[in-house]
């Protein structure tokens, strides 16, 4: 057998193996990770985080942000009409994505790190 006859075979098998690891991110198992570690980041920050994380938890920070002050205005409509149980959960809800975008916005800036003793 002379090395013409194996070399097709071993191009498919390279390019498959190509293949498998470049979709291995858009699968099951690895994604989850993948958007696990992103939110661990998100709710509690990183000690020195990257000029991409800094500036992807600050837009998205602020974009929690705003739309808890969307959540505002609309639960200030729906007191003036006069439904106040509808109003206290907007306010809830306005509270929360107010209070989850401050927290992500602030993992945006690096921390100190406490002295070791």
């Amino acid at each position: 057998m002379s090395n013409g006859e194996h070399e097709p075979d071993q191009n498919l098998d390279d390019f498959i193996d190509e293949t498998c690891s470049c979709q291995r991110n858009i699968v099951f198992p690895d994604t989850f990770r993948n958007v696990r570690s992103v939110d661990v980041f998100f709710l509690r920050g990183s000690p020195n985080p990257t000029v991409l994380q800094r500036i992807g938890a600050w837009l998205v920070g602020m974009t929690l942000v705003g739309l808890g002050l969307v959540f505002l205005t609309l639960a200030a409509r729906r007191r003036d009409e006069g439904h106040w149980i509808d109003f206290w959960i907007m306010i809830m809800i306005s509270l929360a994505f107010v209070w989850l975008g401050t927290t992500t916005f602030r993992n945006g800036f690096p921390r100190r790190q406490k002295p070791t003793i």
